[in-house]
């Protein structure tokens, strides 16, 4: 939709946190809008440490803003990208990507993560959310390694269709 910032959320409970802030591009039309807004009122929905937090929204007329957990680590793809051998970074690094800042997850983390994922896709079910574009790139990695399903664009009610 836009650009997507870092910034500090104070709070009364946890004190200052650090948040990612959506925004919408000016030029959108209004169904981009109104897509970008239901992505934010499907997430209030959640509550599960498996699923992005969103802490608000800011609703002005022109620029719409979403506040949300920030997950330094990224999306899962970027994430394993980054955690690649040097020598199969080899053919990116021509093309800008960093080398290798993490090492490779081992198979207990990606077990892990399989479960945390089981987890957060249970909990959007049991909203009666179905996601429809569960992948690594939608996928956020925090800075303790928690995996998170995050980007709802894409999420239906699945009784949405029934009334």
């Amino acid at each position: 939709f836009g650009m997507v910032y870092e910034g500090v959320l104070a709070t009364i409970e946890d004190g200052d946190l650090t948040v990612a802030i959506k925004t919408l591009s000016t030029c959108e039309n209004v169904a981009q809008r109104n897509a970008f807004l239901g992505e934010a009122s499907i997430m209030k929905k959640f509550d599960c440490p498996y699923v992005m937090r969103l802490f608000g929204l800011v609703s002005t007329v022109n620029k719409p803003l979403v506040v949300m957990e920030f997950m330094a680590e990224g999306d899962l793809r970027g994430y394993l990208m980054k955690c690649r051998p040097q020598e199969e970074q080899f053919a990116t690094r021509f093309s800008g990507s960093s080398q290798s800042t993490s090492k490779a997850p081992s198979v207990d983390q990606f077990k892990l993560w399989a479960l945390q994922l089981a987890k957060g896709m249970a909990h959007v079910h049991e909203k009666h959310f179905v996601h429809r574009d569960l992948a690594a790139r939608n996928c956020m990695i925090a800075t303790n390694l928690v995996l998170k399903i995050g980007d709802f664009g894409f999420t239906r009610d699945i009784y949405e269709t029934d009334y």
